[in-house]
């Protein structure tokens, strides 16, 4: 491969000596080191070895695990390395250092939880809910501030200390790119947490990055030039189909996806099924009690009907002490055939209204046509003759008046021997009629049937 350079520029390189190049120790597969070859390897590694021999230049890695990440950032900030591998593009960081124009590699981060949390995150709106662990100098911090809530933000030193705090249950999430965590758990350290939430909506692209300088400018000129010439997606996808771990993960991956979404249809299918039975079992319900009120209920005054009647004293011990009366208008007819059945409907509609408002507390029922049930169950005084003057009470509609009277028959159960409510309905009947033949307007006491 052939790097076309400039004579200034080969100068510059072969000047700069051995580079000092600066890596995130333990960020697979971007950069790690591997105890068994006690080397450095990942894709800015292979990356950097390919620009060292096309382009002619030597470099040595600065080995401290002591480092935090902050820690690596500065030293280009500080100019004490001329190349960081492992660093995401981001306007923060062009305050103080130049990146590489060409990415070598892009990746996504992730939320990564303790299965034991059963944290549950649909949209990253989400994770203002939980407290979440940010690790000092990571590009990802901005992004995730965007929606987490301050209080609720911890940062730490290095992503050890803050898996730590996630271990202790002092957090809920951390943020972590989510193919290093794919690293870690197939290595077997991390069995025990998942990946939460993938943020797919801010994928990282990771270049070279060195200082803020004219001589950092020139390197990473140079070194794009190198980078255009390199097959970097094929050296990226080793990664993910010629290494054991990664190509593993790839098909894990996609049969845990599979078996996820075939378990989410048929939980889905399953809500579904639940919702619709609920719905149908509540419509069902609301129309029962529809029918059952439409079945009880006279349409024209609202008042319960002679079905109702029956259902509410099917018990004959509710009637043991019990006032029942019968009422029919006087007249009604004549207000029916003079003024129509719109008015007749009113002047009945205004006394089942008067009804109620004098005996609030009495179960009062529409027989049919003009007449009219009450049944009066609490131990109050039963005053007819101020029932009769509170029903003749003119009643006024747009410019007319119109004014009914009653006949009223009674009984008083409590003075009487009965077997059925017919019976007593009949007794009250036929003293309303009594009361009519005695000039309307009037109230008659059915005879005491005790001996």
């Amino acid at each position: 491969m052939y790097i076309d350079l400039t004579a200034d520029e080969r100068e510059f390189i072969h000047s700069l000596g051995v580079i000092q190049v600066v890596v995130d120790e333990s960020f697979p597969p971007i950069s790690y080191y591997d105890a068994n070859k006690k080397e450095f390897v990942g894709i800015s590694i292979e990356v950097l070895g390919i620009l060292s021999k096309t382009i002619g230049f030597e470099y040595t890695i600065i080995q401290d695990e002591t480092l935090s990440w902050a820690d690596r950032l500065n030293l280009i900030r500080d100019n004490k390395a001329l190349i960081l591998c492992g660093a995401s593009i981001s306007d923060e960081r062009k305050k103080y250092g130049y990146f590489t124009d060409t990415p070598y590699f892009e990746m996504n981060y992730a939320l990564i939880g303790s299965i034991n949390h059963h944290v549950r995150i649909t949209d990253i709106n989400d994770i203002s809910k939980y407290k979440i662990g940010l690790i000092e100098g990571t590009s990802i911090n901005e992004y995730i501030l965007k929606f987490a809530y301050p209080q609720n933000i911890i940062y730490y030193k290095t992503f050890d200390d803050a898996f730590a705090a996630l271990k202790k249950q002092e957090i809920n999430l951390i943020p972590d790119n989510e193919a290093s965590f794919i690293e870690k758990y197939f290595k077997g350290k991390l069995f025990d947490y998942e990946i939460v939430f993938s943020i797919n909506g801010n994928v990282r692209k990771y270049a070279f990055f060195s200082p803020k300088t004219e001589e950092g400018k020139k390197l990473t000129t140079i070194l794009t030039k190198g980078m255009k010439r390199i097959p970097l997606k094929k050296v990226a996808n080793t990664y993910y189909e010629d290494k054991s771990i990664f190509a593993y993960y790839k098909d894990h991956v996609q049969q845990e996806q599979r078996i996820s979404e075939i378990r989410n249809f048929f939980l889905l299918l399953l809500i579904g099924i639940f919702i619709i039975f609920i719905n149908v079992t509540a419509l069902m319900r609301k129309r029962n009690k529809e029918l059952e009120f439409l079945s009880s209920t006279d349409y024209l005054t609202g008042l319960k009907n002679r079905t109702a009647l029956f259902n509410d004293f099917s018990d004959l011990s509710k009637l043991t002490k019990a006032i029942v009366c019968y009422i029919d208008l006087d007249n009604f007819k004549i207000i029916n055939d003079t003024f129509g059945h719109e008015t007749g409907d009113m002047v009945l509609q205004s006394t089942a209204h008067r009804l109620k408002e004098f005996l609030p507390d009495a179960n009062i029922y529409r027989m049919g046509g003009d007449e009219f049930l009450i049944i009066i169950t609490s131990a109050a005084i039963f005053d007819g003759k101020s029932l009769l003057a509170h029903i003749e009470n003119p009643i006024h509609d747009k410019q007319n008046i119109y004014q009914v009277s009653a006949s009223i028959g009674y009984i008083d159960t409590s003075e009487c021997k009965y077997s059925s409510l017919n019976e007593i309905i009949n007794a009250a009947d036929t003293a309303m009629l009594k009361a009519k033949t005695l000039g309307k307007n009037n109230i008659v006491k059915a005879p005491n049937l005790l001996p």
